[in-house]
């Protein structure tokens, strides 16, 4: 805990470990991260999992939501509460944020999950995962059940029949490639439905990963309605659009695809006005072979977590984002989502702290970076 801010240096006898911050250190709120993958294609270790905590660690991220993903077992305990992994991680490794699914199955007919128990076992959050809701009446249904428990839902709108015919934004780069699109109504139209359920539903949901100017507008509105809802963007999508999918380049597969400039510019403007809430990696660590095959064959998904704090202070020294707006979005809206004691320098916050060499200057390529995966955009 921060016990005390003061302007006088105090003994050094008085405490174990004194750490020097001055010159052009600055001492800020440890990153957290609401969107972060374990390593999936390539790895079969859990020493895998661990290793990649402590790169986030490493980079400024004190605390990582784990998202459920396809091919990971929705019943499995290391993934909803991981009290195994926060043991073996210790003091070196960014703090786990378990998230639990809602539903216990994945056919579309979802059967509702035992969220007071989860609760209970340390979860901070619910999810859907990438799956969309097939019936509208399980979907309000859900939200009425999860609207008893004060914990938010993350909910990230995708089609799924899009995402299995698709892999690239459905646009110019798609056209000129020959590649299958993923238009942007695949994600719209499911947020339209989350939305004007959430208008008779009380509950607060997270909108995860939005990737387009539309959804950026229906967020607004929402919120100019008083609708709970807040979302997040991931790093790479205020960097790069579907241009940079060139060459079938398949370091830049993502899901959500990375869409038109004015798309990525409609996102940048959404976290600057706040309607965006929170930055963040969406980090997916990918062995090198995940990356070689045919473009939409090969594993999306970008390793950024090493980046989310440089590339958000880029974007700062840019002039693109308000310092205070900036840093917010990766410390207090998410400690705000996830209701954490953290995420602020203030007397008696939680003491994940991030100490940063604002004159040390790094080159970004497979050596320099800590992550098994080597998939990095930047």
């Amino acid at each position: 805990m921060i016990a005390e801010i003061s302007g006088q240096m105090p003994s050094q006898e008085s405490f174990d470990l004194v750490l020097d911050a001055a010159g052009r250190h600055s001492v800020m709120p440890g990153l957290i991260d609401c969107s972060f993958h374990l390593p999936k294609y390539g790895f079969h270790s859990g020493n895998d999992h661990i290793a990649e905590l402590n790169v986030a660690a490493a980079s400024g991220v004190s605390s990582v939501c784990c998202m459920l993903d396809d091919g990971l077992d929705l019943e499995s305990q290391d993934l909803v509460c991981p009290a195994s992994t926060k043991r073996k991680v210790g003091r070196k490794g960014s703090k786990v944020l378990a998230v639990a699914p809602l539903n216990t199955n994945r056919d579309g007919r979802q059967v509702l999950n035992e969220l007071a128990r989860l609760l209970d076992e340390g979860c901070v959050a619910f999810t859907n995962g990438s799956y969309a809701f097939k019936d509208t009446r399980i979907l309000k249904r859900t939200l009425q059940y999860a609207a008893d428990f004060d914990c938010p839902l993350l909910l990230q709108p995708v089609d799924e029949v899009w995402l299995r015919h698709g892999c690239i934004h459905d646009g110019q780069m798609a056209a000129r490639l020959g590649l299958p699109g993923i238009p942007a109504c695949a994600e719209t139209a499911v947020l339209a439905q989350y939305l004007e359920v959430l208008r008779e539903v009380d509950v607060a949901i997270h909108i995860g990963r939005v990737s387009c100017a539309r959804s950026v507008e229906l967020i607004a509105q929402a919120k100019r309605d008083n609708l709970r809802v807040t979302a997040d963007v991931a790093i790479s999508h205020l960097f790069f659009s579907e241009l940079d999918t060139a060459d079938f380049n398949a370091v830049m597969h993502t899901i959500p695809p990375l869409r038109s400039v004015a798309d990525r510019d409609a996102l940048l403007a959404g976290v600057a006005d706040g309607t965006i809430d929170i930055i963040s990696s969406d980090h997916q660590a990918h062995r090198s072979n995940a990356k070689l095959a045919p473009f939409p064959s090969s594993a999306a998904g970008v390793s950024t977590v090493e980046l989310l704090l440089p590339m958000v202070l880029r974007l700062v020294n840019s002039g693109r984002l308000p310092a205070e707006r900036a840093l917010a979005a990766v410390t207090s809206e998410p400690a705000s989502l996830f209701k954490l004691n953290s995420g602020s320098l203030q007397v008696n916050a939680t003491a994940d702290l991030c100490l940063i060499d604002e004159d040390k200057v790094w080159t970004v390529s497979a050596e320099t970076l800590g992550s098994h995966g080597k998939n990095c955009p930047f």
